[in-house]
C-alpha cells in the first residue's frame, strides 16, 4: 500500500519558459517578496530591464526599461522599490508616479519590504526603516555588530507583527563550509544577540490558558557536531501571572549526501499551527509549532531553493528554485490526520490538529 503525503506540491508555472533567462535567476537579481509578484532584473549587452511576473497571471509579463542595482516589488500593492547604489526610489506603476526618493550616505548591501508601508534597508553598518507613506526620511533602528558581520553576505530581514523584534541574517563561510550568523535586537532593551543560525521566523502564539498571544522565535542552529530547531518565547521575561511558552529544542536530521546543505527559510503556518523549514537543497522538514514534534521529512525539490514566501492564505508556501519552478506546498486536510495517527502512531497530536483545523 502506498504511503499517503501529508502535503501536496502544485507546480505553478517556470519562470524560463515565460522567456527568463537563466542566467537572471539569482539571488541578487530575482526577488519574490510575498505570494503576489516576482520582479526579475535582465541586465544584458549594457540593456537594462526590470520583468515583473504578476503569479496569479504570469503569461502577462510587465517589462520596462529601467535602470536599477536592485528591484523590488510591494507585498500587496503595484509598488516597486528601485535602487541604484546609494539612491533609492519607489514607485506607483498603476498611477504612474513616483511616491519616494531619498540617498543614502551609504550603498545598501539587502533591502526587503517589511510591511506594505515600510522598507527594511541593510548597509554594512546599520539598519533602517523607510516609511513610504510620509515625508520621513529612513530611521535608524540599530548598529549592526561589525566584528560578527564584516563577511556576511545579508540574505534575510524579518520584524516581529508588534514590532519589538528584529532579527538580520547572514551567510558566512567558515571552515570551508557555509555558516549563518542572525542578530536578534529587541527595539524595546535596544540590545543584541547573536544566533549561529541561517534561518529564523517570528509568529504569533497563544499559550494555553493565556489572555492575549505572544511572540515566538523559531530557529535552527547548527554546530560542528550537531543541528537543533529551536522554539522559545520572546520577552517572556516581561510577563507577569501569564502562562510562558516551554522552551522547546528537537534535532534536526543532518543527510549525510548533503552535508552542505542548509536551512533557507523558515515559514510558519500560524492557521495549522506548523512549522516549514526548507533547505537550500530542496529538502522539506515539518514539525509541529506547540510542542515541536517533527512530523516529515521529503525532498520537494532537485534543484536549489533561493526564495521562499507564505502563500496568500497562511496554510503553507510558494517557492522559487534555480531552474525557475515556482510551486507551492500546503498541508493536504484529507491525508495529514491520518499520516499523523497512522504513520506516525501519534494519537495525541493528531487529537491536537483534529481541533486546530475545525477552528
Amino acid at each position: 500500500m502506498q504511503q499517503l503525503l501529508p502535503i501536496k506540491i502544485t507546480k505553478l508555472f517556470n519562470l524560463t519558459n515565460l522567456g527568463i533567462a537563466n542566467e537572471h535567476l539569482r539571488f541578487a537579481k530575482t526577488k519574490m517578496e510575498s505570494y503576489k509578484y516576482i520582479s526579475v532584473l535582465e541586465i544584458k549587452d549594457n540593456s537594462f530591464k526590470v520583468a515583473i511576473i504578476d503569479l496569479k497571471e504570469p503569461e502577462n509579463i510587465w517589462r520596462q526599461f529601467i535602470k536599477a542595482d536592485s528591484a523590488i516589488m510591494n507585498p500587496v500593492s503595484k509598488i516597486i522599490a528601485l535602487r541604484s547604489q546609494n539612491n533609492l526610489q519607489v514607485f506607483d506603476l498603476e498611477a504612474k508616479s513616483k511616491l519616494k526618493s531619498q540617498i543614502l550616505d551609504e550603498e545598501p548591501l539587502f533591502w526587503k519590504w517589511i510591511s506594505a508601508e515600510e522598507l527594511g534597508i541593510v548597509t554594512q553598518k546599520a539598519v533602517y526603516h523607510w516609511k513610504i507613506n510620509d515625508d520621513s526620511v529612513p530611521k535608524l533602528i540599530f548598529n549592526i555588530q561589525q566584528e560578527e558581520n564584516t563577511s556576511s553576505q545579508f540574505i534575510s530581514y524579518q520584524v516581529s507583527s508588534d514590532q519589538k523584534w528584529c532579527a538580520l541574517t547572514g551567510l558566512q563561510m567558515k571552515e570551508l563550509r557555509i555558516s549563518g550568523i542572525t542578530q536578534l535586537y529587541s527595539i524595546d532593551k535596544q540590545v543584541s544577540q547573536i544566533l549561529q543560525s541561517e534561518a529564523v521566523s517570528f509568529c504569533d502564539f497563544q499559550v494555553e490558558g493565556a489572555t492575549t498571544k505572544t511572540t515566538l522565535l523559531v530557529f535552527n542552529l547548527k554546530t560542528s557536531e550537531t543541528s537543533k530547531l529551536h522554539i522559545f518565547e520572546l520577552g517572556a521575561d516581561q510577563k507577569h501571572n501569564e502562562p510562558k511558552f516551554q522552551k522547546i529544542s528537537t534535532d534536526l536530521i543532518i543527510d549525510p549526501q548533503f552535508e552542505q546543505d542548509f536551512p533557507v527559510s523558515i515559514k510558519i503556518s500560524e492557521k495549522y499551527s506548523i512549522i516549514y523549514l526548507i533547505t537550500k537543497a530542496g529538502f522539506l522538514d515539518i514539525f509541529d509549532l506547540q510542542t515541536g514534534t517533527f512530523i516529515f521529512r521529503g525532498r520537494i525539490s532537485n534543484s536549489s531553493i533561493f526564495q521562499v514566501v507564505l502563500d496568500e492564505f497562511g496554510k503553507g508556501f510558494i517557492a522559487l528554485n534555480l531552474s525557475g519552478d515556482v510551486f507551492s506546498v500546503e498541508i493536504d486536510e484529507d491525508n495529514f490526520i491520518s499520516y499523523i495517527s497512522d504513520f506516525l502512531h501519534n494519537q495525541q497530536l493528531a487529537n491536537q490538529k483534529i481541533n486546530q483545523f475545525q477552528n
